[in-house]
């Protein structure tokens, strides 16, 4: 989910910054590029949509995935100080490497939607938005202020699910 999430907003960028090509000059058509910045506000508002979403669903096996964890993390340290064998203290330091990999996975992609949902706002700066109707460029605006507010997968208790989390 949290990759389909990434490519839509990847996608959305790509119709953001086509608004107002091929519109050079006083004579383009105003309606056409009105049809394109509403297609492009619609988009962003159905992404930011299906990100709650899928946040809210998802909000509880976070909690208990990243629960029970740490509650693996602190039972294979254990182990790994308690084993006297060289077999058992790799196997069990393999055992934690996999799941500090998932850990990283999980924060990994919380920060790649974190990234990525704030380029929506570069997108529509990197637009030709200085050559649409003023109406619109209005819009424009408003959709840069949305898109600096990054897409964050927070975690009831936890926090927001990033790279700084798994550092921190």
């Amino acid at each position: 989910f949290l990759i389909h999430i990434i490519a839509q907003i990847t996608n959305c960028k790509k119709h953001i910054l086509q608004i107002f090509e091929d519109n050079d000059g006083p004579g383009h058509d105003e309606e056409k590029v009105r049809e394109r910045m509403t297609f492009c506000i619609n988009y962003h508002r159905t992404i930011i949509s299906y990100t709650e979403s899928v946040y809210a669903v998802f909000n509880l096996v976070l909690i208990i995935h990243i629960s029970v964890t740490s509650l693996i993390f602190g039972v294979t340290l254990y182990l790994i100080t308690k084993v006297e064998t060289y077999a058992d203290k790799s196997r069990y330091s393999l055992q934690l490497a996999g799941w500090i990999a998932l850990l990283f996975i999980t924060c990994y992609y919380g920060q790649r939607i974190i990234t990525e949902s704030v380029t929506i706002a570069d997108a529509a700066y990197q637009s030709l938005w200085y050559n649409g109707p003023v109406s619109l460029q209005k819009n424009v605006k408003l959709m840069i202020m949305r898109g600096q507010r990054p897409l964050k997968l927070n975690v009831a208790s936890i926090g927001v699910i990033s790279l700084e989390t798994f550092v921190g």
